[in-house]
């Protein structure tokens, strides 16, 4: 008989060394006692209705199941379901997919040896790459990816081999050699090249660019000058607009091509007064954008610049500035052309950069002071104008004539001053036949313009005016005042004032300082006598008679007929005007009152008397009173 407690002994010792060991708080833990591996611990296990003693409460630690937590939950699952092991809920470190109870081992790629459920880690160790640090970088091969391939645009599993191009290259049977094309969207493509393009860019292979546009990256647009607006992928046009020309049609025709058109270089056929290739320069004499303008005639030659007209080869003897239009200064034969007070040659053998330096002198530079003599003349005080030449006698004591004055102690003559009339002069000092006009005192040294600025001529003893420039007069004192304002266009006589033209209306006189009549409307210069009178019922030589009394009486006689009739009518409306008038007059308060000549026209009414009393006695006596005379204030 087989003794049944030992046999039932080895059972229990059998299953006991079958159960794993389970580490819990880093201690081995025998899971198949009770409440051992309860979530908890013993404090968490006791009887539950349903499931008898020893029951897990809170569940078992990660690794087993079951509501005694004595079971390992299957495969590689880290963590699973607490009463049937399924599904599981975490896999064991290396392990990934639940659903497959964690039966996937992560890449050897994956850092650290785990990865996520689906099989992804990141980082990956050196030489791996790939969402799952399984695939060798490009280049490499082997267990671990760190052996080499041949061909480093490849991807391989053995040295020499090429199973696929790595991104952002094709040709597998070329082994990979050529670059995707800069338009394939992010850098991939097919093995033959082809790809989905970018934004900009067209083709199968996404090399070209889309319509309109060119550059590395197609974002920039053709020239405006390409016909349609077209153009390759460096940026040249296949053809030009009219009137653009270059590689890139960036250029315009010159101004100067006929219709404005040219060939791809620029080359045309010239419009009127345009030359060369270009036609882009102007012919012999013009300038301007159009070369409508002449150049001008101070240059040295014919040619100006295109755009100012600036006479660039320098100008003609005389003038100076760009254009060669200003005139060099008067002592200037030549000028610099940049400035014309510079003088370049002179006039009269004098020399220096003003030409003020005198024939026969020695000046110094820049200044134009005579600080000695040549060719044996003398006395560079005078500008080394005295020379024995022009001495009478060989002591010179006096000169060969009077345009010549004997210079005292150094035995030589001198010309008289240039200011002196006529160049005559007994000394340096002393001209004799006075002075040129305007210059004054006793060696005309002294400018008339000093005493008064408008003067022309003046007296050589103390420099009044005698005579004005246009326009002015010497007044009293000699001093040039302006014309009057009652010469017509303030024209006078520059030495005595008197208005050449005329007067203006109502004065008279040489100076136009005497008022015409008070009847006249305008008088003669000369005699004051009237022109036109101040009413058409006015006549006389000084417009004080009047026609109305026989014009009444004249009227009345001939009334009778047709002619006296328009006589009478006539006559009876003046005397109606009159009439009307004296209302006027009243209120007045004889504001208005004539005045008459008598044979002297510039002389008034004697007394003063009325123009009303003067017209009655030259009427004749006859009385009349002031309203038949109102007319005459209008």
């Amino acid at each position: 008989m087989i003794n049944l407690s030992l046999l039932v002994g080895v059972i229990l010792s059998i299953s006991r060394t079958s159960v794993a060991v389970t580490i819990i708080d880093g201690m081995e833990v025998d899971c198949s006692l009770n409440c051992v591996c309860c979530k908890g611990g013993l404090q968490r296990c006791g009887k539950n209705y349903n499931f008898g003693d020893n029951y897990c409460f809170d569940g078992c630690v990660d690794g087993m199941y079951g509501h005694r937590c004595h079971n390992h939950c299957p495969e590689n699952c880290h963590a699973c379901n607490f009463y049937i092991g399924r599904p599981c809920y975490t896999c064991k470190e290396t392990f990934y997919d639940m659903n497959s109870l964690c039966n996937k081992s992560c890449s050897n790629g994956c850092d650290g040896g785990s990865c996520y459920d689906n099989g992804t880690c990141s980082p990956c160790l050196y030489h791996y790459e790939g969402s799952k640090c399984d695939i060798c970088i490009q280049g490499n091969y082997g267990t671990n990816c760190n052996s080499t391939c041949d061909h480093q645009n490849c991807r391989c599993t053995e040295r020499k081999g090429c199973d696929s191009c790595k991104t952002g290259f094709y040709g597998r049977n070329t082994f990979c050699q050529t670059p995707c094309s800069i338009g394939c969207q992010d850098g991939v493509c097919n093995d033959d090249g082809s790809c989905k393009c970018r934004e900009s860019f067209s083709g199968v292979s996404c090399m070209e660019c889309i319509n309109a546009y060119y550059g590395v990256d197609c974002n920039t647009r053709c020239f405006s000058g390409c016909f349609g607006e077209t153009c390759m992928r460096n940026g040249a046009c296949y053809r030009c607009k009219p009137g653009y020309f270059g590689k890139q049609c960036n250029s315009t025709c010159s101004v100067g091509c006929s219709a404005g058109v040219c060939m791809r270089d620029g080359s045309c056929t010239c419009s009127e007064n345009f030359i060369g290739t270009p036609c882009d320069a102007c012919v012999e004499g013009k300038y301007g954008n159009e070369c409508q303008y002449n150049c001008s005639g101070g240059c040295s030659t014919p040619y100006c610049d295109k755009t100012e007209g600036r006479c660039t080869n320098g100008c003609i003897d005389g003038y100076s500035g760009n254009t060669c239009t200003e005139p060099c200064d008067l002592n200037c034969a030549s000028c610099q052309q940049s400035d014309l007070l510079h003088c370049t040659s002179c006039f009269n053998d004098n020399s220096g950069s003003r030409c003020e330096c005198p024939p026969n002198c020695v000046c110094d530079e820049g200044s134009d002071r005579c600080t000695s003599c040549l060719n044996m003349y003398s006395n560079q005080e005078y500008d080394c104008k005295c020379h024995t030449k022009f001495c009478d006698e060989e002591k010179c004591n006096t000169c060969i004539n009077n345009e010549y004055f004997v210079n005292e102690g150094i035995r030589s003559c001198c010309p008289c001053p240039s200011s002196c009339k006529d160049t005559l002069c007994s000394s340096q000092y002393q001209c004799l036949q006075g002075c040129e006009d305007g210059k004054h005192g006793k060696d005309c040294s002294s400018h008339c313009s000093d005493y008064s600025s408008m003067c022309r001529k003046c007296s050589q003893k103390n420099g009044t005016c005698t005579e004005c420039k246009v326009g002015f007069y010497p007044d009293g004192r000699g001093i040039c005042s302006v014309c009057s304002e009652r010469c017509i266009d303030r024209s006078c006589n520059a030495s005595s004032g008197r208005c050449i033209a005329n007067c203006v209306d109502s004065y008279w006189g040489e100076n136009c300082d005497k008022s015409c009549n008070t009847l006249c409307k305008a008088c003669n210069k000369i005699t004051g006598n009237c022109f036109t009178c101040a009413h058409p019922s006015l006549n006389g030589v000084y417009c004080n008679s009047t026609a109305i009394t026989s014009g009444i009486s004249v009227g009345l006689t001939a009334g009778i007929g047709f002619i006296g009739l328009a006589v009478g009518l006539s006559t009876a409306l003046t005397i109606v005007y009159i009439r009307k008038q004296r209302r006027k007059v009243n209120q007045n308060n004889d504001a208005y009152r004539l005045q008459s000549s008598d044979a002297s026209p510039t002389n008034t009414v004697a007394e003063g008397k009325s123009m009303y009393e003067e017209l009655d006695k030259r009427q004749g006596g006859a009385s009349h009173d002031r309203p038949q005379y109102e007319m005459l204030q209008i």
